[in-house]
Parts: structure tokens; sequence; C-alpha cells
């Protein structure tokens, strides 16, 4: 059968022998009603293989692992997600390529709808320090009415090292819907769309501190090209990956930290997020 909305991106992994722990298949986009309507079960399939050609894996998830919010009369936001650790496991890394992902063309207003995915992997490798790892995947709808508005998560259990973190033993990774290059902090909203870990805003060269969700795929400011198709607008999906073990206040032997989403008149929609942390010896 033939396949569309197919993309791909590749999987790097260190050095060594890396055993998969968990991996998982996230998709997910705004999307038109009807097409819901017509097929119920749309939201729940997804195709999936390694490399950039050869026979797809046809994968269906449980009901319950598709979150969905309704955004007006003729659209929702959506995000699925399947285990996929297996496979991964199996194949290691190198390219993906993930088709089939539902979706809608066309513009609503002045944006438009958009479809993405993204794969979260953990992995061990006993060559390296030991890490605490979160993985959050729900979903989140950060609006209120063109005003401002925040959501705060605390992450508690940690176990940080009785001395100050190397800038990459804290790594934060988040992926969130519906992102706006085009909007960005102004007079009225000085603070924009933001991101702050312990009260701190983060930024850096692709991820401006008054616009950090602004549809961009990147790890420390730099535009992740490994990738297909390779855009820097990403037109809707942002995913970033920042190094927050220095500049943070994350202190000596700390076993929590807080992160907030915030905007001043935007809406998106945080979904998977990741907090990796150097742990003591």
């Amino acid at each position: 059968p033939i396949s569309t909305n197919s993309t791909s991106a590749d999987l790097v992994l260190p050095a060594g022998t890396n055993n998969i722990r968990f991996a998982r298949l996230y998709w997910g986009g705004r999307i038109n009603n009807s097409v819901v309507t017509g097929a119920p079960d749309t939201l729940r399939k997804i195709k999936i293989r390694k490399g950039t050609n050869g026979a797809y894996t046809s994968a269906i998830t449980a009901a319950t692992n598709v979150d969905q919010f309704a955004i007006s009369n003729t659209d929702r936001i959506y995000q699925a997600y399947v285990d996929i650790t297996q496979f991964v496991n199996t194949l290691g890394a190198g390219t993906y390529t993930v088709a089939d992902i539902p979706s809608t063309q066309g513009n609503i207003g002045s944006g438009g709808r958009y479809a993405g995915w993204c794969i979260v992997v953990a992995y061990e490798n006993t060559a390296l320090p030991f890490n605490s790892i979160r993985v959050y995947d729900g979903m989140a709808q950060v609006f209120n009415n063109a005003a401002a508005t925040t959501l705060d998560v605390t992450l508690t259990g940690l176990n940080v090292p009785n001395n100050n973190l190397a800038a990459d033993e804290a790594v934060m990774a988040t992926m969130a819907w519906e992102g706006d290059a085009s909007l960005a902090g102004s007079v009225a909203n000085p603070l924009g769309d933001f991101i702050k870990v312990n009260n701190i805003a983060v930024s850096n060269a692709m991820n401006p501190v008054t616009n950090f969700w602004n549809g961009s795929i990147t790890k420390n400011g730099v535009n992740v090209t490994t990738k297909n198709p390779n855009y820097s607008n990403q037109m809707g999906i942002d995913i970033d990956e920042v190094n927050v073990g220095t500049g943070f206040n994350i202190l000596p032997n700390a076993t929590s930290v807080t992160v907030q989403f915030g905007t001043e008149q935007d809406q998106y929609f945080p979904s998977v997020f990741t907090f990796n942390i150097r742990m003591k010896d």
C-alpha cells in the first residue's frame, strides 16, 4: 500500500553497548474534526520503519494513549503514542521513517494545520555516568484567552551530587505543539512565550527568551539537521534539548527542580518533557 506524510530523522546513540530501556513514538497535530468522526480510530494508527525504503511496520495504540483538545468548532489538537522499545532495541541507531500521520491540510485564520512526530529513547550504557531520568508524556494546554498564564511542573526525587554540576550534567528536552515563529514578545506582552527552570528563563541562539516556542528543532541553540525535510521553522512543532546544569540554580544535593511553561498572549501545547540529571556516585 502507498504511504503518505512520510518524514525521517536520525537516532544517534553513544559509542559502546546501548540497551534500550524505553522507547516511545509520539505523533500528533491539528486536525479537522470530520476526519476523526469519519474514522474514530484514525488518530491511533501509525507506520514506522528503519531506513528510508522498504516495508513499514504498522502500529495501533490504545484509545487511552490519545490526548485531545477541542480548540474550535472544526478543529482539535491531538497527540498519541505507542511503545516501540523492542523495535528500537532490535534495530538500533540510524534513520527512522514514520508515515501515515493523521492530518489535515489547509489554513486556519492567520495560521495553519500541522502534524509531526518524535521518538523518545532512554538507554543504558554502563560506560557512562549514572543519571536520573524523568519522562513526562502527558499533554497540556498553555492558554488563557490571549491573556498571561503559566503552567508549573516540579520534578521530585532527584539525587544531585554534592558538588556543582557541569552544564551537560543536567539536560532538559521538550516537545510542544503550535509554537509560532511570528508570535514573540511585544510592548504589550513583554515576556512572550517562555520556559523557566527554577524561575530562570531559558534561551539560546535558536530559541529567543521571549519566543522560545518558535517552531524549531534544536540542540543547545543549534538547528538539528539530521531530519528530512530539514526546515529551520518546523511550522508548529518544537523539539528542543538544552543543557541546564549551570546557570539555573540547581544546587548541590538538590532533590527537586521547578519548570514553568508560560505565555502572555499565545497558546501552545507542551507534551513530551524529559529531564536527565547526574546522580550521586
